[in-house]
């Protein structure tokens, strides 16, 4: 279970009758994913009405706030836009972090339950309207931009590079014998993405606004099967190809099946993804969910989030459909 202590209740409580108005709400935890740096609450207020709430530590980009909510009021029903609080702002500061509050979606994820047809092309137009529906210029400014560093495949090539041995009572301990059994693996997807992003950088691919991390657990359906796109912390400005890479990815052991991709392209139109930039994010993707796991491990005061990391970080390195795409990916290349 993840730990709730970040901000203390009654300061939620606080907050959510000073800030929005609601007195006497109620506060428990709420779903669980794998972002260490943020929890949801939830939040039932005095007539009964419920709601979510965020906090995410340190500083946001604003724009995982604006956006989402300048397309919501555009019309595009597929965002879900953060309750402004009495003096319009998305967001409070609280306990070293920000908190912002969403309407609840009554439904599931995309991980509980598969999307049917109907849900994968309001996907596929969701994500089209993201990367075509033109912005503020000052909304586009604040976004990062893709710059094709192959940032992380650098930090994990230094990670696989040190000496393995650590004491056994080592906070890191058990990540020996995972990055060595998997060594060779995970040395191939890094020089894959390192030698892809000179290529990548040079061609000049157009950026668009980019959700990030649009894998199943960040689709919401309700139960009229209207699609909802959640936590758009990992906004950026990139080729669409950043977001498209998970349609047929595999990644935690869904949305691989032709079918769902055919359903998405349905819905999102015309348009083939461009094959090195899809394999380039591919390898990325696992690169980073690896390097991350292995940083949470190996920390000395992320507590029971070790135990989490630790089986997430298994569940990553056993055989599964992610690193096998990925190869067939850069395959069909050559």
């Amino acid at each position: 279970m993840p730990d709730y202590s970040h901000v203390p209740v009654d300061r939620l409580v606080t907050v959510l009758q000073a800030d929005y108005g609601l007195p006497g709400a109620q506060i428990s935890g709420g779903p669980r994913g794998a972002d260490r740096d943020a929890r949801l609450y939830r939040v039932q207020d005095a007539r009964g009405g419920r709601r979510l709430l965020k906090w995410r530590r340190g500083q946001c980009n604003p724009a995982a706030l604006r956006l989402p909510h300048w397309l919501q009021a555009r019309g595009e029903p597929a965002f879900i836009a953060p309750q402004p609080t009495r003096s319009g702002a998305l967001r409070v500061d609280a306990g070293g972090g920000q908190l912002a509050l969403y309407p609840h979606v009554d439904g599931h994820d995309g991980f509980e339950r598969p999307l049917n047809a109907d849900a994968w092309r309001q996907l596929g137009r969701a994500l089209r309207a993201l990367h075509e529906t033109p912005l503020p210029d000052d909304l586009l400014r604040s976004l990062p931009r893709e710059r094709f560093a192959a940032q992380t495949s650098a930090e994990l090539q230094r990670l696989l590079a040190q000496p393995c041995a650590a004491p056994a009572n080592a906070p890191g301990a058990p990540l020996t014998p995972l990055l060595q059994d998997k060594h060779a693996e995970l040395d191939w997807l890094c020089e894959t993405a390192v030698g892809l992003a000179p290529a990548l950088r040079a061609r000049g691919l157009p950026l668009v606004p980019c959700h990030g991390d649009i894998h199943a657990g960040n689709v919401l359906v309700d139960a009229q099967n209207r699609l909802f796109l959640v936590d758009f912390d990992t906004l950026q400005l990139a080729p669409r190809e950043r977001d498209l890479m998970f349609i047929g990815a595999g990644v935690a052991g869904h949305w691989q099946a032709p079918q769902e991709s055919a359903w998405f392209q349905e819905g999102y139109g015309q348009g083939s993804p461009d094959p090195p930039a899809i394999a380039y994010y591919r390898c990325e993707r696992i690169i980073a969910d690896v390097l991350d796991y292995c940083e949470q491990i190996a920390g000395a005061d992320v507590g029971q989030d070790r135990n989490f990391a630790l089986a997430e970080l298994r569940r990553q390195l056993a055989p599964g459909p992610e690193l096998r795409i990925a190869r067939s990916s850069v395959a069909a290349l050559s």
